[in-house]
């Protein structure tokens, strides 16, 4: 019943009945997000332009922030379980890359960049 959804000037807003009512929290940006990827009902992952990416391990009530290893308007974050994650993204001011964890997000590797590219988008199929 715990979702979160992101926006414009760096908004956050969380659930925890399904979608009934939604809740404000503060990310400390004004950056816009573009995606949100919730590992499980504490620990969350958002993205968005400026190498911007933030990190809640207690439901939201901090947002911190993640050191980029790139520059690149992300677009994309996706886990596939609690330990291996990717975050994409790229758009024509600024280089495609593609960041993958293996450690939940505590550090990243570059597994993709170029700079010639516009946009990175990562597809899961399950």
């Amino acid at each position: 019943n715990t979702g979160w959804s992101v926006g414009a000037g760096g908004a956050i807003i969380k659930t925890t009945n399904g979608g009934t009512t939604w809740t404000s929290q503060t990310s400390g940006t004004g950056n816009t997000f573009y995606s949100v990827c919730a590992i499980d009902a504490n620990t969350a992952f958002a993205v968005g332009d400026a190498s911007t990416i933030r990190k809640t391990v207690d439901g939201g009530a901090t947002w911190t922030s993640v050191t980029s290893i790139v520059t690149a308007d992300f677009r994309i974050v996706w886990f596939l379980n609690a330990s291996i994650g990717f975050i994409g993204g790229g758009i024509a001011s600024s280089s495609a890359a593609i960041l993958k964890t293996t450690n939940g997000g505590n550090s990243w590797v570059k597994i993709f960049e170029n700079s010639k590219s516009t946009f990175v988008r990562i597809i899961n199929k399950r």
